[in-house]
């Protein structure tokens, strides 16, 4: 193998290097943002439930029958 071979077979070598660090790093943001949006989701669907919870114990208490989300 000449030195020619060599550096380029070096640099072929820390191209593929990088390029796998930036591929790494791109897929580390479109987790981390999908975990944000999916905890937003959570939030959103709790605080629904909860709403209708709250809404449905006022209807039962003003019906006057038994509030089965207390």
């Amino acid at each position: 193998m000449n030195a020619t071979a060599v550096t380029s077979s070096i640099l072929a070598m820390k191209s593929l290097e990088t390029t796998t660090a930036v591929q790494f790093a791109v897929a580390k943001k479109v987790l981390d943002t999908t975990r944000s949006g999916g905890d937003a989701v959570v939030q959103l669907i709790n605080a629904a439930a909860e709403q209708a919870r709250d809404v449905g114990g006022e209807s039962l208490a003003a019906s006057g029958r038994l509030d089965v989300y207390a």
